[in-house]
């Protein structure tokens, strides 16, 4: 299951554990949620299960921004890979 995250909203992540269940769980960050991925964030990805967190590169490079080292900068190709490998997609 793919959670996708477009707003640095650290509260929207509290839902994941209920609307998530015992799937496999990734979070994909994008516009200006990658800055809930950004080193010194208040918000501990790898505390909330996800299998895999992702982050658009592109929106990173143009905020300035150095990862936690639990999250991949991925490109737009990649990003299309991601949404499509996942059976479930939901926007919080």
């Amino acid at each position: 299951m793919l959670f996708l995250l477009d707003r640095a909203d650290a509260d929207a992540l509290k839902f994941v554990p209920v609307l998530g269940g015992d799937a496999d769980r990734e979070l994909l960050l994008i516009s200006d949620g990658v800055y809930l991925a950004r080193e010194g964030a208040a918000v501990d990805l790898a505390a909330l299960g996800f299998d895999s967190v992702y982050a658009d590169d592109k929106a990173v490079a143009d905020r300035g921004l150095d990862l936690v080292d639990d999250c991949e900068a991925v490109s737009c190709a990649r990003i299309v890979d991601i949404v499509l490998d996942n059976e479930k997609v939901i926007n919080i």
